[in-house]
């Protein structure tokens, strides 16, 4: 069939092929990278030899290649020739038989149209084709090697460096060691911790390479390693390079001229602080601001933030996030630092300064910050009970907004109404709210006020069905990506569509097909890349309520990614599904391979300790942190603390939040100091932005799962911090 074939409508599209179950399971096993288990389910549903179903073949080629049977996979693949595809999904084809083919002869690709396809395809195309033609791999090598394909920044990663290691291979085979030695070069500076490049960086010495191409190859390594989060290995690199002096009497690195040397401290700095050595990190980066004037801007914003982590350290962040405002106030961090500052002098108690700091954010006109600063002025009034003050500042914040950001127009909106003396202007205030931004956690919050009030609450508008659409035409890498969807091919289909979408990202505008890809990504089983994408490019489609046209935004805005694996848990917890949805894409985008900085895992973001006495509780086993990547078993753990955390405080899933992001113990502590504080207030003055802003988050996304997914009634909030939300058992 023909690329013009593959126009169906969307929504016949993500319901074909009509595949069996067992087919389902295997694809399922597949995208958690499990192809010897998805090749197991094959063989148990009869299902472990080719048939006349494309998609079958499509995925007993990628179960049975991922499981080492070569054989197996290249008649599954050999039976999908007849095909007529779109060529960059033939080429996608050829490049997995390449792979497991020992003698066929496929290929014949020109260089150009290998180069237009995803990283991970020409890394695998090109892999194959040494084994059937040297001359053609060298020659595609160094055309790769020349237009340096691995430096794509939207590609992942592990891509680029199966990429790297693809091209060292086929020059190096090719007999062009020259070349292989620059590539080889290349991965030790740029990519030097990734697995598919371990045999070639991992043998070589740092000391034989340093000397070899020098100390700027050095210090590039060094980044490298740095963009891995490799920080111990910065940080005895760093010292190295440095010959063990990093800082001495101010200067940087005086064993090295000083642009490398500036660049070798900054990193250590940051790898400082990123190891929580935060007195170092502080002195280190205070010192390149001082020495290294092209590195000042963000050595000062980053020293800032190790002085905030200490002790009685706010004083002295403060006067550096003052000096990189008042001596770069054109730079982009200006503002950002103004608006810190002040939040760090509320935190230590000097208001008055605070205010001061806000106020210069609010007059710059250069940068981002204007609204943030405008609605800490107000809080401060707010919080400091001088309400004519800060009805004022939201009046203006109000009229400001209304028009061009409803994310500070609902916030100022519900304060303003919520500190009306007028008991009728407070209730149409919340009203507005609740038409305007229904789905938002102002609305939530509003309609436990007019509850409180005595007031119906407005209903909601249902929300819209998805009609059926038929996609705009699509580029060449989205119509290879529906095809090789089609044909079961998830892992190369969920590359060709976000090639697609990076390309779009880079044209910088939107369009209505933009929306079709994306939710061919998320049939894929890529939830994390399509939600991500959609809410930074689609973001001013997610206010308001869903209409007949934004509506597929909102739906693959808000999926049911891992939908089983979630229900299950919310059924066996108690949970409510929504709520668990909400947490798992506010914590991961989805993610269930995910490890953050702080070691969280998965899907649900489970700290080890915190996954282990979990499963401790319900008597399930955990013996690696490989098994919490498994969306069943993190999901399942999550809702357990969740629950444990709801049960802690009376169902109310607020504070419930609170805790699972930053500890029942905070939560305790923050409620001792107002226990009567109502909870729009509790929540605001939750003195951890990451919490307070997580918290908020997670109700909004749980408020549109109810709306969106379940058919019912947005979320509505108590006003008393006390009330239960959720029932607990």
């Amino acid at each position: 069939m023909t690329a013009r074939a593959f126009m169906l409508p969307l929504v016949l599209l993500l319901a074909a092929p009509a595949v069996e179950p067992t087919l389902q399971v295997a694809r399922r096993w597949l995208r958690l990278q499990e192809p010897v288990k998805a090749l197991a389910t094959l063989r148990e549903g009869a299902l472990g030899a080719p048939s006349t179903n494309p998609a079958h073949n499509g995925v007993l080629a990628l179960a049975a290649s991922g499981a080492g049977e070569r054989a197996l996979a290249q008649q599954a693949l050999e039976a999908l020739r007849g095909v007529e595809l779109p060529p960059l999904a033939r080429l996608a084809l050829d490049a997995r038989l390449l792979g497991v083919c020992g003698d066929c002869r496929v290929g014949g690709h020109s260089a150009a149209e290998v180069m237009a396809a995803p990283v991970m395809v020409q890394a695998r195309y090109l892999t194959g084709l040494v084994r059937v033609d040297v001359a053609a791999a060298r020659a595609l090598a160094k055309e790769i090697m020349r237009k340096e394909a691995w430096r794509d920044d939207d590609a992942p990663p592990h891509e680029r460096a199966e990429l790297l290691s693809a091209v060292y291979t086929a020059l190096e085979v090719g007999g062009d060691r020259k070349a292989a030695d620059e590539v080889m070069v290349t991965a030790w500076q740029l990519l030097p911790m990734e697995p598919a490049l371990g045999y070639l960086v991992r043998p070589l010495l740092e000391t034989d390479m340093i000397a070899r191409h020098g100390v700027a190859a050095g210090v590039l390594h060094l980044e490298g390693l740095q963009a891995a989060n490799r920080n111990h290995e910065v940080l005895g690199l760093g010292a190295r390079l440095c010959k063990n002096v990093v800082v001495q009497d101010k200067r940087v690195c005086p064993a090295l001229e000083k642009p490398l040397g500036c660049r070798v401290a900054f990193a250590v700095g940051k790898a400082l602080r990123q190891r929580r050595k935060y007195e170092d990190a502080e002195r280190t980066l205070g010192a390149v601001a001082d020495g290294c004037p092209e590195l000042a801007e963000r050595a000062l914003y980053l020293g800032a933030r190790a002085a905030m982590a200490q002790k009685g350290g706010g004083p002295r962040a403060i006067a550096l996030l003052d000096r990189l405002a008042t001596g770069f106030p054109q730079s982009n961090l200006a503002d950002d630092a103004l608006v810190l500052a002040g939040e760090t002098a509320a935190r230590i108690e000097d208001p008055d300064r605070a205010r001061r700091y806000w106020q210069r954010a609010e007059g710059l006109s250069q940068g981002d910050m204007m609204p943030q600063a405008a609605w800490w002025l107000a809080w401060s009034a707010i919080d400091a009970g001088r309400h004519d003050e800060a009805r004022e500042r939201l009046e203006t914040i109000v009229k400001r907004n209304v028009a061009t950001d409803p994310v500070e127009w609902r916030r100022a909106a519900y304060w303003r109404a919520r500190l009306s003396k007028d008991p009728a202007m407070a209730i149409s205030g919340m009203e507005e709210i609740v038409r305007r931004e229904p789905l938002s956690f102002e609305a939530a919050m509003a309609r436990g006020f007019l509850r409180s009030q005595g007031v119906g609450v407005p209903a909601a508008p249902a929300f819209p069905t998805t009609k059926e659409v038929t996609p705009a035409s699509l580029d060449a890498l989205a119509s290879a990506g529906m095809a090789l969807w089609r044909l079961g091919m998830d892992d190369d289909a969920a590359a060709m569509l976000r090639a697609s979408l990076n390309e779009r990202a880079a044209n910088g505008k939107t369009a209505p097909s933009d929306v079709d890809v994306v939710q061919m990504l998320l049939a894929a089983g890529d939830a994390p890349h399509a939600s991500r994408w959609i809410r930074k490019r689609w973001r001013d489609s997610l206010h308001g309520f869903p209409t007949d046209v934004t509506a597929r935004v909102w739906r693959v805005a808000y999926p049911l990614a891992h939908e089983e694996a979630i229900s299950t848990a919310a059924k066996d917890s108690g949970v409510p599904a929504p709520l668990l949805f909400a947490l798992a894409r506010e914590e991961s985008a989805f993610d269930h391979a995910v490890t953050s900085l702080s070691g969280a895992v998965g899907l649900m973001q489970l700290v080890p300790p915190t996954a282990l006495t979990e499963a401790m509780t319900l008597k399930m086993e955990l013996n690696n942190e490989a098994e919490l990547r498994d969306p069943y078993t993190n999901a399942r753990l999550g809702a357990a603390y969740l629950m444990r955390n709801l049960r802690q405080f009376h169902g109310n899933a607020a504070l419930a939040l609170a805790a699972y992001n930053a500890g029942p113990g905070s939560v305790h502590k923050w409620l001792k100091a107002d226990p009567e504080a109502p909870l729009d207030l509790y929540v605001e003055r939750i003195p951890i932005a990451e919490t307070r802003d997580y918290v908020k988050r997670v109700l909004e996304s749980y408020s549109v799962y109810l709306a969106l997914h379940q058919g019912g009634t947005p979320l509505e909030l108590p006003l008393r911090a006390a009330d239960a939300m959720v029932p607990v058992r």
